[in-house]
């Protein structure tokens, strides 16, 4: 099936199917990481770009499905959290003592690293953030992350070739971002260890 023939699918269907299957598939890329949830969004945006009142429908439902995601994904690290074994919870600790410094920043900013979302918030949860300031800090970033997505399904429209493009680049930002992370997290970790070591 080309792109092509899926949108004109969603199209087709009962919006009483459509946007429950958003809200589905927004909620199961954090608990499922390869979905493609960014995929799933962009297509709502353009299937529904001449309905405003339905595309404002798919945009609630896609950012209240990844808001309740990101909560799952953080009472599992409360839980986690509760079950660490004494002789684990010092090294632990330490390592999320700079998650707790910088945890901030980084659960704003989940959505712009698509395939490790669930990791800010598994860490939030095992460091004891609040969940009332990390549940804001995920509808923010959802908020401005599907923001950006509906925008752009909107002015790509029915214009496929560009939305393939537009499809790939984000895809090229994520892989990009996940590598510049995992440097930095390896960076970190040297660091860590060689002060340790002194």
């Amino acid at each position: 099936m080309t792109l092509l023939d899926y949108l004109e699918t969603l199209r087709s269907l009962h919006p009483g199917l459509v946007l429950p299957g958003l809200f589905l598939a927004s909620l199961v890329e954090y608990l499922i990481p390869p979905f493609p949830g960014d995929t799933v969004t962009l297509a709502a945006a353009v299937i529904y770009a001449q309905a405003p009142f339905l595309l404002l429908l798919a945009f609630l439902v896609c950012t209240v499905g990844s808001v309740l995601g990101a909560m799952l994904v953080l009472l599992a690290g409360i839980g986690m959290g509760r079950h660490v074994h004494p002789k684990h919870a010092g090294a632990l600790e330490t390592l999320l003592a700079g998650f707790k410094r910088f945890g901030a920043p980084l659960l704003l900013a989940n959505r712009f690293f698509p395939g490790i979302r669930p990791v800010f918030f598994l860490a939030a949860g095992l460091a004891g953030i609040s969940k009332g300031r990390t549940l804001l800090f995920a509808a923010l970033g959802a908020t401005a992350w599907n923001a950006l997505l509906f925008f752009i399904g909107v002015k790509l429209g029915g214009n496929l070739p560009e939305l393939a493009a537009a499809t790939a680049q984000l895809s090229a930002w994520g892989r990009l971002l996940l590598v510049c992370l995992a440097a930095a997290l390896l960076t970190a970790l040297l660091v860590w260890t060689i002060r340790r070591r002194r």
